[in-house]
């Protein structure tokens, strides 16, 4: 009997993500988008120090 994981997908070693994405190649490409786009956004808005 195989163990149930609540984190991963059933069937895949893929953890559970808000794109729904359970291709775990397919979920590194956005996973780098996502990054690069959060950068680019910090260096244009960058967090002011208090």
């Amino acid at each position: 009997m195989q163990s149930v994981d609540k984190y991963v997908y059933p069937g895949t070693t893929v953890l559970i993500n808000k794109y729904n994405c359970q291709d775990a190649e397919k979920l590194k490409e956005i996973e780098a988008l996502s990054t690069g786009g959060n950068l680019a956004y910090l260096q244009l808005h960058p967090i002011s120090d208090f």
